[in-house]
């Protein structure tokens, strides 16, 4: 399995309170991302996505939440 990492880092400019249910509310994470999303919002917490590639494959790319900040 090929593993990589993605980092992030976003300035919004919005109250935390709002930023943080909407990084980790599932009603919420549909609306900016995929209703195929699943987010366990906590330190080690899991991440997974499933997508389609160009050629319609269903992809399932995982993760973990490695920091909160």
């Amino acid at each position: 399995m090929d593993t990589k990492s993605i980092n992030l880092s976003l300035l919004i400019a919005a109250p935390l309170s709002h930023v943080w249910d909407c990084l980790t509310q599932s009603k919420n994470i549909y609306q900016w991302w995929s209703s195929k999303v699943k987010l366990e919002p906590y330190l080690q917490g899991r991440l997974e996505e499933l997508w389609e590639n160009e050629q319609g494959q269903t992809v399932v790319t995982r993760g973990k939440v490695l920091a909160i900040q």
